[in-house]
């Protein structure tokens, strides 16, 4: 657990969790913690592998940089919080991807819900049920590749937690109807639907208004095209 103003840098070894919470939380304001190698798992908390945690837990002013190494879990590789008041305060939860592999079994790469978080991929191989769900803040992408399940499609609402399954990229504002952005410059995509836009929430048009879109590159590959 990251204290406040405190640095954690990880070149080697085997951080594991298995329970079902984090394997790695940057609690408090100032944390930041940096991945160049090794492995931080978060997997089975049971016999059957029917249940799991999340590798690395973000909250409010926290920044977490990936270099290299593999983040795996059994729900959400990475996540950050949507709450904007109280002590599970996420605002403000920075996550750079420069390398490494990112690996979820049931969940996302990337659940990024933190109002006015932001969220910079330049590198490196996610992979989950989503690669990357956004539902408030900022997210830049300029390379590495992001994959999802190849074989379903689905969208369903969800107040504290992931809304798609099968979108490499899903916007999805949260219920906290804050702002989103999103610029993809380049990055390889592929999913049963590569890029979704969706409103789970059922937020009104002047919400979803907030939501802006930027994508000037990147190779977008659909598997639900095979289909039509």
């Amino acid at each position: 657990y990251g204290g406040e103003n405190t640095t954690f840098v990880m070149n080697d070894g085997l951080i594991e969790l298995t329970g079902d919470n984090y394997a790695v939380t940057l609690a408090k304001p100032g944390a930041k913690a940096t991945i160049n190698d090794g492995t931080i798992r978060a997997m089975y908390s049971n016999a059957a592998g029917t249940s799991g945690g999340n590798a690395i837990g973000a909250f409010k002013d926290t920044e977490l940089t990936i270099n290299g190494g593999t983040i795996e879990a059994y729900g959400n590789a990475i996540m950050g919080n949507g709450s904007d008041s109280g002590s599970s305060e996420g605002t403000n939860a920075k996550f750079t991807i420069n390398g490494g592999n990112i690996i979820s079994t049931v969940g996302t790469a990337i659940y990024a819900p933190q109002v006015q978080g932001v969220t910079t991929i330049t590198g490196g191989t996610l992979t989950g049920k989503t690669g990357v769900e956004i539902r408030a803040g900022k997210l830049i992408i300029s390379g590495g590749t992001i994959n999802a399940d190849t074989d379903n499609y689905s969208v369903t609402p969800n107040s504290s937690g992931l809304t798609t399954f099968g979108s490499a990229i899903s916007v999805a504002q949260h219920t906290t109807k804050q702002p989103i952005e999103v610029i993809i410059t380049g990055g390889t995509f592929n999913g049963y639907i590569p890029f979704s836009e969706t409103n789970p929430q059922n937020n009104s048009d002047e919400d979803i208004d907030k939501i802006t879109l930027d994508i000037s590159g990147g190779v977008f590959n659909a598997s639900s095209r095979s289909e039509e």
